[in-house]
């Protein structure tokens, strides 16, 4: 005689969730914290960020002393000077040219498709070629 073996039945993403977090009640306790602190920190966050901030110079820096959040209009107004620091501006190219090369191979390195030896090869084997030049 054979012994059958029946699979309990599968659980869905509650039950998983339950299991995982409210197993017992300090779990339950814990998960609630820290849920709660993890609601609190994203909420100022975005209060900071981007519900109180200043996106435009047009009230000048009065307006970014006055208000309670961030002043993202200091990006806009130095955007070179934060990307290419003191580097000289007939030169910024080069500097842009390289991130843009770099971001390039992060994001193609990322791709499963040149996951395979020769393909990832080719992908940085163009990177070493053009900076020997």
């Amino acid at each position: 005689m054979e012994m059958v073996v029946v699979a309990p039945p599968a659980s869905g993403k509650l039950d998983d969730l339950k299991r995982r977090f409210f197993a017992t009640p300090l779990q339950a306790v814990i998960s609630l914290l820290s849920l709660s602190v993890i609601v609190f920190l994203v909420w100022k966050l975005l209060n900071w960020a981007v519900f109180s901030a200043v996106f435009d110079a047009s009230g000048g820096a009065d307006a970014c002393h006055a208000a309670s959040g961030a002043c993202w209009s200091v990006i806009a107004a130095r955007w070179r000077i934060i990307f290419f620091g003191l580097y000289p501006y007939e030169e910024q190219w080069r500097s842009a040219l390289a991130c843009v090369t770099v971001v390039a191979m992060t994001v193609l390195s990322c791709i499963p498709a040149f996951w395979t030896g020769r393909r990832i090869a080719l992908v940085w084997g163009s990177e070493r070629r053009s900076s020997m030049c």
